[in-house]
């Protein structure tokens, strides 16, 4: 073989090593965007369901705590009337 089907070759072969070079960097680029893509949805959707369900418990909290003051005052103006009830009609405690 000729010196110069050589150094043709070997410049061939250098520049199809250097093209599967680059084409590995650009697929492993491509890979970590996706990746860094997936963690960056998963992570937010697990914060989202974390804050729904903090929400939800803090809204049943809420209510709850909105429930028992409710309950203590209807107890006490109950407690505190001077009427009584008796098969619907009102009887006075007044004596």
């Amino acid at each position: 073989m000729k010196k110069r089907s050589i150094t043709l070759i070997i410049s061939l072969m250098g520049f199809a090593l250097l093209g599967v070079v680059a084409m590995q960097l650009y697929f492993l680029r491509q890979s970590y965007q996706m990746q860094s893509e997936l963690f960056d949805r998963s992570v937010n959707e697990a914060l989202s369901n974390v804050v729904a369900k903090i929400t939800k418990r803090d809204a049943q909290n809420f209510l709850n705590v909105k429930a028992k003051n409710f309950a203590a005052s209807q107890n006490l103006s109950i407690n505190k009337s001077p009427q009584s009830i008796d098969n619907g009609n009102i009887i006075s405690n007044k004596k």
